[in-house]
């Protein structure tokens, strides 16, 4: 049940007042990207399995995006968790920001947690509704995840989760310079324990940690637009290398100097028309009755 407030472009408005005030965040280019993503986010929340006084869970809330949205749109209890303190400290001040707004008139209610995927401090059979987006692709042990995620669902109780799957993104004409540092997050990801393919893998770990009924779909976009130096997805795809730079640096994927030559050249690859393409896997599953 959605509540007919439209309370986003508060949100939106708070998430641009704290980018502009705190250029020093780590991981900033995230905290722009839940600005881009909003549409297809609060698009997603409309279709979402969650009774009316339900709970539910965003596991890797990361700066809230997700979670504050629910909570202003749909009579819920939403449980907002982040392993990383910051993360979720920004996400709390943020959505208090708003509650003062709307004069803490959100239909829903908002919790913000530190949380292990692995342990969650969460009775069993605690919530109607579990959603996690983007968080598996990082996970050295996914199956301990679902299986964490399992015991918290009440019987009956839904999962959702969302992810990438790197077969669903290409472009044409190529980018080298894309490509080369693409390659080396892409081994940097896969060296922490991470990966890129999980998509594709999302209803098999589902069916192997008993849930039921499971259900998936790929979600994709693709356009042909012209890429100017201020684009804004340009703009984010060079500042998500950049934060990954000391790391790809220290794993030795690739040297410093090679970096900086790649990060310039990826500049230059701007003023041309291409073909994009970028697809999500989403995966819905149920806890047995």
């Amino acid at each position: 049940m959605i509540i007919n407030v439209d309370y986003y472009p508060i949100i939106d408005e708070e998430y641009r007042n704290y980018i502009m005030r705190r250029t020093d965040v780590k991981d900033h280019w995230l905290l722009e990207q839940t600005l881009y993503t909003g549409e297809g986010r609060r698009n997603l929340i409309k279709t979402l399995p969650i009774p009316v006084m339900g709970k539910a869970l965003d596991l890797g809330s990361g700066f809230g995006a997700m979670a504050i949205d629910m909570a202003f749109s749909m009579p819920i209890q939403v449980y907002s968790t982040d392993a990383e303190d910051e993360m979720v400290d920004i996400a709390r001040e943020i959505a208090e920001k708003v509650d003062r707004r709307v004069n803490y008139l959100k239909p829903g209610e908002i919790f913000f947690k530190n949380a292990n995927i692995y342990e969650l401090d969460f009775e069993d059979n605690t919530f109607d509704f579990v959603i996690s987006r983007f968080l598996f692709q990082h996970l050295k042990d996914p199956a301990k995840a679902f299986s964490e995620i399992y015991r918290v669902l009440k019987p009956g109780g839904i999962v959702c989760t969302i992810d990438v799957d790197e077969s669903f993104a290409f472009s044409y004409p190529e980018a080298p310079a894309y490509e080369a540092l693409y390659a080396a997050f892409k081994k940097m990801q896969e060296m922490n324990g991470g990966d890129r393919q999980i998509g594709r893998k999302l209803a098999t770990l589902l069916h192997e940690n008993n849930f039921v009924d499971i259900y998936t779909q790929v979600d994709m976009q693709s356009g042909y637009e012209y890429t100017a130096a201020e684009n804004m997805v340009h703009r984010f795809i060079r500042e998500r290398f950049l934060a990954a730079r000391n790391d790809i640096v220290e794993k030795g994927i690739m040297g410093a100097d090679e970096f900086d030559q790649w990060i310039e050249k990826l500049n230059d690859e701007v003023e041309l028309w291409q073909f994009t393409a970028s697809g999500q896997v989403v995966a819905f599953a149920k806890k047995m009755n």
